[in-house]
């Protein structure tokens, strides 16, 4: 079980770090887009940062009322410095910005309380089959 929740730890922080960096680089030029289009991917991006943060909590235990208020609480916090940290880049800090951050992070985690069933049911099939390897073959394994 350990594995699969170094194997999320890493997932997150490789999507976390890819969604700094795209919000923190200069706007290419695409030409003209419908007005507010860019809320989409704002929903998009933290719908799948609070759902994978929640899925690397459920992998180490329950999901209690608490993590999912931590997640929102991290979510959050994070959305407001992302937008912040946009301006020495040359970006604008917009409120409409985190209002589409704070509806993104509220679909992932109803992704992530419509799955959780699904989702222990797989982490403990996992750790199981952990369980069941015996010492000699974590040698050969590894």
């Amino acid at each position: 079980m350990r594995t699969i929740r170094r194997i999320l730890a890493a997932v997150l922080a490789c999507y976390w770090l890819a969604a700094f960096a795209t919000t923190h680089v200069p706007v290419p030029d695409l030409g003209p887009l419908p007005k507010n289009s860019d809320k989409v991917v704002h929903v998009v991006m933290y719908a799948g940062l609070a759902f994978l943060l929640g899925v690397s909590m459920l992998a180490a235990g329950a999901l209690r009322l608490r993590h999912y208020l931590a997640i929102v609480a991290i979510t959050l916090v994070y959305a407001v410095v992302d937008e912040l940290l946009q301006i020495p880049v040359n970006r604008r800090a917009d409120l409409a910005d985190g209002a589409a951050d704070a509806v993104g992070v509220v679909i992932g985690l109803c992704a992530l309380h419509l799955s959780r069933g699904v989702l222990t049911r797989l982490f403990r099939r996992i750790g199981d089959n952990d369980q069941r390897i015996s010492p000699s073959e974590v040698g050969r394994r590894q």
